[in-house]
């Protein structure tokens, strides 16, 4: 088949062929209001208790922007991985499989859960690296380390796009090894980056209404707070939503499901 790129249009996409942004967020768009009551509730599930976790977290001293980490902190942050986990799994397999069993927690959707769990707690874990190079008081650590930091950082987002069909298709019972899973995104990488940014912008105005506080490592207290959840849980599924795109493009079309499952 000759590469060029997919239209939002087509049910089916080769392997050599690019998918363009359009095509990725016009697709999400489609599955969110697929969804219908259900990508609302989920929305208002992961919101309510991403609100609650932090309300909590907030009563009893704790600082969850991790500038200042100690038990409670941990304690958040493995209780808002595992929201992440669970929220993320239920909505990739209702955005690939519609309304049909989406709500079952079997052994696919578990073992997703976790793969995504696994994620928010890696990137965590490199903030706390940053967090105490910073504190460090060596100078030369800070500048040098900020700066590597910065790298690795960013090839950690990268790997995480090319790996992204990796967890979706432990949810959806597929045996789809961490090589092919990296093979199937090529030519679809940028195009997902590209929708991530896209749907980013409310939120990006919400983080700068609260920049102030984020800026000093506090989290956005009042109404901000609120806005700061309930957009972000927004942006999550609407993430979710690009990445099915994908995978039913990559995977589970008949132009090459042969050439994934041979």
């Amino acid at each position: 088949m000759t590469a060029g790129v997919v239209d939002g249009g087509r049910a089916t996409v080769g392997r050599a062929e690019r998918i363009g942004t359009a095509a990725i967020v016009t697709g999400a768009a489609k599955r969110l209001w697929a969804g219908g009551w259900r990508t609302l509730a989920l929305w208002a599930a992961i919101a309510a208790i991403g609100w609650g976790l932090q309300a909590g977290a907030a009563a009893g001293g704790v600082n969850i922007a991790g500038t200042a980490p100690g038990p409670g902190y941990f304690a958040y942050l493995l209780a808002s991985a595992l929201l992440s986990g669970v929220g993320a799994a239920l909505a990739l397999r209702l955005f690939v499989r519609g309304p049909a069993g989406w709500l079952t927690f079997d052994r696919g959707l578990l073992l997703g859960a976790a793969a995504m769990a696994g994620v928010t707690l890696a990137f965590a874990g490199m903030s706390q690296i940053s967090v105490a190079m910073s504190k460090s008081g060596n100078q030369a650590l800070v500048i040098g380390g900020g700066v590597g930091f910065a790298f690795v950082y960013l090839g950690a987002v990268f790997v995480g796009l090319r790996l992204n069909l990796w967890p979706i298709g432990l949810i959806m019972g597929r045996a789809l090894s961490v090589g092919t899973a990296w093979r199937l995104m090529r030519k679809a990488t940028r195009g997902l980056l590209l929708g991530y940014l896209v749907y980013m912008i409310p939120f990006a105005f919400v983080m700068a209404a609260n920049w102030g506080d984020l800026s000093a490592g506090r989290t956005p207290g009042g109404w901000g707070q609120g806005l700061f959840v309930i957009v972000g849980a927004a942006y999550g599924i609407a993430a979710y939503a690009m990445s099915a795109v994908l995978y039913e493009l990559r995977v589970e079309n008949p132009a090459t499901v042969a050439d994934v499952f041979d």
